[in-house]
């Protein structure tokens, strides 16, 4: 599943220049979001670590149900 189609580019937000990535439309389709678990899952099971951190806001989107995917811990 191609999830860059799920990720909406919004220009200038929050200051001209940037370019923010809006994952809401992941976050509404349960498929692209649980594939978007399993594939950031895929990748984090070739580094060996104990706990998961969310250090920000899109961090706690996705770590909780990433550290549950993969057993592991999470710290908030």
């Amino acid at each position: 599943m191609d999830l860059e189609a799920f990720v909406r580019d919004i220009p200038d937000f929050p200051k001209e220049g940037v370019i923010f990535k809006d994952v809401t439309p992941l976050l509404k389709d349960p498929l692209a979001f649980r594939e978007s678990i399993l594939q950031m899952s895929e990748r984090a099971r070739k580094i060996d670590f104990n706990i998961m951190v969310a250090p920000e806001a899109r961090g706690f989107i996705f770590a909780a149900p990433l550290a549950y995917e993969m057993g592991k811990a999470l710290v908030p």
